[in-house]
């Protein structure tokens, strides 16, 4: 996936009716904030880890990425499979909304001042979803080798994982961890089975260096 799509932090001015427009979001449940400040703050951490992951990125000149063992490089594999497909299930989810009737029904219900809120938090949220998915893939990319194919279209025209395996190679060990949950390690023209579960839980107990 070629170039970043990076979001936009949108100033929306104004009164808002903040109870209706949460309800009608389905943002109940989660607190409103009312100081200006606090927004601002939240928006300015949030553009700033934005910032730090696309320098991160974009920069040429990092070390390749190394890890400790072939079972390190499988339970940190098998992480970032983890975080591909939430990243997917974002996108998809950003991809709804956008094509919802969300905007149309915030305008007869709130006005076109509220409907063109609407949509650009719609498309906020798609455009980060949509860069947080290529920050994924790249990630990946810099640390392992890929045979298949991440990201496929399903019969419903949404994105999904496909079938690959990631391949970290250091020196005479070759480390693969397959989205179907199967891993192992070569070694010495060894191969030796390996529990996705099992390293993953050693790497979060710390009993596995990274």
């Amino acid at each position: 996936m070629e170039g970043s799509i990076m979001a936009t932090a949108h100033s929306f001015t104004g009164k808002l009716p903040e109870a209706g427009l949460s309800a009608f979001l389905g943002a109940t449940a989660v607190p409103v904030i009312t100081s200006p400040a606090r927004l601002r703050r939240a928006i300015t951490e949030a553009n700033a880890s934005l910032l730090d992951d696309i320098a991160d990125m974009l920069d040429l000149s990092t070390d390749p990425v190394t890890f400790s063992s072939g079972e390190a490089a499988i339970a940190v594999g098998w992480g970032y499979i983890d975080d591909l497909e939430s990243c997917l299930a974002s996108v998809n989810a950003a991809l709804q909304m956008v094509n919802s009737k969300s905007v149309d029904l915030a305008r007869t219900h709130f006005g076109d001042g509220i409907a063109k809120r609407v949509r650009l938090i719609n498309e906020t949220a798609l455009d980060t979803a949509r860069y947080m998915l290529e920050y994924r893939i790249s990630t990946i990319a810099r640390a392992f080798e890929i045979s298949g194919q991440l990201v496929e279209m399903d019969t419903g025209d949404h994105f999904c994982m496909g079938q690959f395996t990631l391949t970290y190679v250091a020196g005479d060990i070759r480390a693969t961890v397959g989205s179907d949950q199967q891993a192992w390690i070569v070694e010495t023209e060894t191969t030796r089975q390996v529990s996705v579960r099992e390293v993953t839980s050693d790497l979060a107990w710390g009993k596995l260096r990274p």
